[in-house]
């Protein structure tokens, strides 16, 4: 698999292109993948994305086939999401496999053009104010044509990168509260241990006290708050436009 995240990995994507001989094998397919997750484990499959729509794997299985292949069909990868336990690092992380079906040549899910995808999720991020994700996006952009991403790659060495993938280790621990606390405390020791170092710290007073106390669900607002503040204000030192429209 390819690690994912830029210097501070916060997730593990594959890519499968998968030939099938209908969009109905298809879901038959993405089902027994579920199913065969679920199996594993220390493992739990967490939901199933692709165009604007996302399921839960409950609602994935019981949903008609007609439906579900009329559904798969409207333009976009379809995105399976996954957390296990990594023992070589004490940790929860987020894999993900991205399908494509194909019937002969012919791309049963076709996506839209890769360029034209990165504009549109800059421009969404930004309307959301998510910063740091426009800047990874806008990176991957800038990649795609060929131009030169170390501004970029610097800035995701620092440390507001390695805040990012202590966000995302918090939201994949918040999924996970039904599973062996003792493992959600040992991760959430290895995060402060993480937050220890940082030239941020004073910013991170109240984040490291309500990892201390147990209230990681308080922890997580405030660090997106100090990632997007600093995101944009490096993107604002850069004067650099997020989209050519």
């Amino acid at each position: 698999m390819r690690m994912q995240g830029m210097y501070w990995p916060t997730d593990f994507d594959q890519f499968q292109q998968v030939h099938v001989h209908s969009v109905h094998e298809a879901v038959e397919l993405l089902r027994s993948a579920m199913r065969s997750l679920q199996a594993l484990p220390n493992v739990r499959c967490s939901e199933i994305k692709w165009a604007d729509r996302k399921m839960k794997p409950s609602h994935f299985l019981e949903v008609p086939t007609a439906e579900l292949a009329a559904l798969l069909q409207r333009g976009s990868m379809i995105k399976l999401d996954a957390i296990a336990w990594l023992d070589s690092s004490a940790r929860y992380a987020e894999f993900s496999c991205v399908y494509e079906f194909m019937k002969g040549h012919h791309s049963l899910n076709p996506q839209k053009p890769h360029l034209d995808s990165l504009e549109a999720d800059i421009r969404d991020f930004e309307r959301k104010g998510q910063w740091f994700k426009a800047l990874k996006r806008l990176a991957a952009l800038k990649r795609a044509q060929h131009q030169s991403t170390a501004a970029f790659d610097a800035f995701f060495r620092s440390d507001y990168g390695l805040l990012y993938s202590v966000l995302s280790d918090l939201t994949t621990l918040d999924s996970l509260r039904h599973l062996p606390k003792h493992r959600i405390q040992t991760e959430h020791s290895a995060l402060i241990n993480r937050l220890g170092g940082l030239q941020l710290r004073d910013q991170l007073q109240t984040v490291l006290h309500d990892l201390l106390s147990g209230h990681s669900e308080k922890a997580e607002p405030i660090l997106e708050r100090i990632i997007n503040e600093g995101a944009h204000q490096w993107l604002i030192s850069r004067t650099l436009p997020l989209t050519q429209s």
